[in-house]
């Protein structure tokens, strides 16, 4: 797959995730574990984190940026408790982060001799820098269409019938 087809394939997911909770938005804290459970799972771990985590990186850099041009220019005025709280803060973030995706894999680990599972647990930084920027820009674009009342065209992935996997080391 390449990255414009893995672009439209979750442009399609997500408009089809929108499209699924604005469908059922009178259900939304009523009606069993659909209201109570189902709906605001999705609504806040696929729609409003999503587009919310570009902001937490952005806001970690500018901080990292303004605390290194303070040190550098008010060496006597700045606080290394500042640059130590900002760095506190979004390694629990990437903690937590990383935690959640252990989790998954163990919770999705489909046979207990796979070994590949831990080869991919290294590959969570990359992923949160990388992949979740693409996936937020796709979010971002998903929204404004459905705000905007655009039309919607499914587009349809191209198959290749294809399976590429190398083994780690």
């Amino acid at each position: 797959m390449t990255a414009n087809g893995l672009m439209r394939q979750r442009f399609r997911w997500s408009f089809g995730i929108l499209q699924a909770v604005w469908k059922h938005r009178g259900v939304m804290g009523r009606k069993g574990a659909l209201g109570w459970v189902a709906l605001p799972n999705i609504l806040v771990f696929q729609i409003i984190l999503p587009l919310l985590s570009p902001f937490i990186d952005i806001m970690f850099a500018v901080g990292s940026v303004s605390y290194l041009i303070s040190r550098f220019f008010h060496p006597e005025s700045t606080s290394p408790a500042y640059f130590q709280k900002l760095l506190f803060y979004f390694a629990t973030f990437m903690i937590i982060d990383f935690i959640a995706s252990a989790i998954a894999f163990v919770l999705e680990r489909r046979r207990p001799e796979t070994r590949e599972d831990h080869w991919l647990l290294s590959q969570v930084p990359i992923q949160r820098f990388a992949y979740r920027q693409l996936f937020s820009v796709v979010l971002f674009r998903t929204v404004k269409r459905a705000i905007d009342g655009l039309p919607f065209n499914w587009d349809k992935l191209e198959r290749t019938a294809e399976v590429r996997y190398a083994r780690p080391g």
